[in-house]
C-alpha cells in the first residue's frame, strides 16, 4: 500500500504544485485527493493528475492524463469529482 506523499508522488505533481506557489495555490484536502486518485486508478490504465495554478482561481485545477494522452481540459477539482462520479471521464 502506498503512504500519500509516495502515492501523490507517483499520480501526480500535487506536492511540487503546493510547494511552488503557496500564495497563489490552492490546498486540496490529502484524503480528498487520495479519494481521487483511487477512482482514478479503477477508470483508467495509468491515471495521473496534473495540477496547474490559476491566479484567479476559486480552487485548484488540474487536467487528468492517461499515460501520456491527456483526457480533461484544465478544469476545477470539483468537476473530476463529478466526472468521477458519473463515471464519464473524457477520452
Amino acid at each position: 500500500m502506498f503512504t500519500m506523499n509516495k502515492m501523490f508522488d507517483k499520480f501526480t505533481n500535487y506536492n511540487a504544485y503546493y510547494v511552488a506557489n503557496r500564495a497563489a495555490s490552492k490546498e486540496v484536502d490529502e484524503t480528498r485527493l487520495a479519494k481521487i486518485i483511487q477512482a482514478l486508478r479503477d477508470l483508467l490504465k495509468k491515471p495521473y493528475i496534473r495540477f496547474m495554478w490559476l491566479a484567479d482561481a476559486v480552487e485548484a485545477s488540474c487536467i487528468v492524463y492517461d499515460g501520456s494522452e491527456r483526457v480533461t481540459k484544465l478544469v476545477p477539482i470539483s468537476e473530476i469529482e463529478k466526472m468521477i462520479e458519473e463515471r464519464n471521464i473524457h477520452k
